[in-house]
């Protein structure tokens, strides 16, 4: 069984004779995977709420022939393959691992302090200030989530993505 095309003999005969061995040899090698669809593959992890130290999940996946394939995108892919609950689009997660939403996940401090639950996204360990739609992967790119906060205080947003490890553990952990 061939699974390919026949070489007309005749002509692999007259190459090989002037010659053009090396090349013969080199095109029958890369000849086929010029034809073989490449799968290239990102490296995703999903901290838990809770535990920084506890990964949910870590996995590598598949970007199969698409060369725009978007953060949101592979973490869609990731939550339905895995069960995770989340809700939310390729945009943007308002919860994952059903994680408080609205309200419930606001702490107020003080009344001129407050700090603002969510998740937040890495990639090659930067937070781009972009949204997971707009951030497109490459090969080999490492994919962070984590539960972390925005923290406002006498009026002004003080920062964010801040891991809940460093400081404050969600309400809803304790």
């Amino acid at each position: 069984m061939t699974t390919g095309p026949k070489l007309n003999r005749s002509v692999f005969k007259m190459y090989q004779e002037q010659g053009y061995d090396f090349m013969i040899r080199l095109l029958s090698f890369l000849l086929p995977a010029l034809f073989i669809a490449q799968a290239h593959a990102v490296e995703f992890t999903l901290h838990s709420p809770c535990d920084y130290s506890q990964k949910t999940i870590r996995t590598h996946i598949k970007i199969e022939n698409q060369h725009l394939i978007s953060v949101g995108d592979i973490s869609l892919k990731v939550f339905k393959k895995y069960n995770i609950p989340f809700l939310g689009t390729n945009r943007g997660f308002n919860s994952i691992l059903e994680t408080p939403t609205g309200i419930d996940s606001l702490v107020i401090i003080s009344h001129n302090e407050m700090l603002s639950y969510g998740w937040c996204f890495s990639v090659n360990g930067i937070a781009p200030e972009v949204y997971p739609h707009e951030y497109i992967l490459k090969e080999g790119d490492l994919i962070n989530w984590w539960y972390g906060y925005a923290h406002f205080q006498d009026g002004e947003w003080r920062g964010q993505c801040l891991s809940a490890k460093e400081d404050f553990l969600p309400v809803f952990c304790q």
